[in-house]
């Protein structure tokens, strides 16, 4: 993966991928239920959009003669994939979430060719002439060749990103209360409507719907959990902001942070191991030059994966 993906806007936008979605018969009974799992044993269970598809039908997460959902692009091309509503498991995505009582997605991701950071995105909405599309800010950075569970969080607009709307705008609630597809795509931020262009391969499995009370599993014994970034502080932030990461194994932690266009500013290692940690940025690069002001993005992760956030840089630096 190019450390400095480049965004192509006319490549494969999202209003195309949802054009391809509104071009398939609507869905006549919705019935989105916490407590559903998308299991990918086999074929693609009604996801398509910008790029290959594939399903190996064993290496999942649940391990031998399990699928799992592949997505790739063998070169330089938009990386998202699109719940279509073409076959009877779409029901389970389309429909009003919050009467529902669905507060939280949980999947399995795994970077199945190539051990550079992916940064992987969940985003939801409506397909039709009202669209209000959402885009979950955190981004996921799978692990090289192993399975780790994330984590959406759907019980507050705060950490969401409008990617795409109507002259009418729309809210994120809106956006829950008729949700017609569900998107799983690459981006960096600031996050727009179309996804970034970049050569790369992800396995997605066992995505759930979840609500108060759901019993989804966690991760089983021995299985360790992604590195968690937490927001910046300050955000926007001038002169320092500050990290807070939490690791659960004794692996080294990588932290880089991204411009815009992912090309990488600052890069170091921590060695720390398990348990909580601090780090703050001074806004200088690894040649020790103040970084312009502009939209950033700082990932921490390990051999067990982990999570990116973006921020405001105001310049500054010392």
């Amino acid at each position: 993966m190019p450390a400095a993906a480049r965004r192509t806007p006319l490549a494969f936008p999202l209003a195309l991928a949802l054009a391809v979605a509104s071009a398939h018969a609507p869905i006549a009974s919705a019935n989105p239920t916490p407590g559903f799992v998308e299991h990918w044993t086999t074929g693609n269970g009604g996801f398509g959009g910008g790029a290959t598809y594939s399903n190996p039908g064993t290496g999942g997460e649940l391990g031998a003669g399990d699928g799992f959902f592949q997505m790739s692009t063998p070169g330089p091309a938009p990386f998202n994939t699109l719940n279509l509503g073409t076959q009877s498991a779409s029901a389970n995505y389309a429909g009003n979430w919050q009467a529902a009582g669905i507060q939280k997605v949980k999947l399995w991701l795994n970077d199945v060719g190539n051990a550079n950071p992916l940064e992987i995105h969940f985003a939801l909405g409506t397909n039709s002439t009202t669209q209000n599309f959402w885009q979950f800010d955190t981004g996921f950075i799978p692990p090289a060749g192993a399975w780790a569970q994330f984590t959406v969080d759907l019980t507050s607009s705060a950490g969401w990103t409008q990617i795409i709307a109507s002259p009418a705008g729309g809210t994120f609630d809106q956006a829950l209360q008729n949700v017609s597809n569900i998107l799983i795509r690459h981006d960096h931020a600031p996050y727009v409507q179309s996804p970034d262009t970049i050569r790369a391969d992800v396995g997605i499995d066992e995505l759930a719907l979840v609500g108060s009370g759901t019993g989804v599993p966690r991760p089983p014994a021995g299985v360790s959990q992604p590195v968690a970034l937490a927001p910046a502080a300050p955000n926007p932030a001038r002169d320092r902001v500050a990290f807070a990461i939490e690791a659960f194994d004794a692996a080294p932690i990588r932290i880089e942070v991204v411009d815009a266009s992912g090309r990488r500013v600052r890069q170091l290692t921590l060695e720390g191991g398990a348990g909580r940690h601090a780090w703050r940025w001074d806004g200088r690069t690894d040649a020790g030059d103040p970084a312009a002001a502009g939209v950033y993005r700082a990932r921490a992760w390990s051999s067990s994966g982990g999570t990116s956030r973006s921020f405001v840089w105001l310049g500054g630096g010392r």
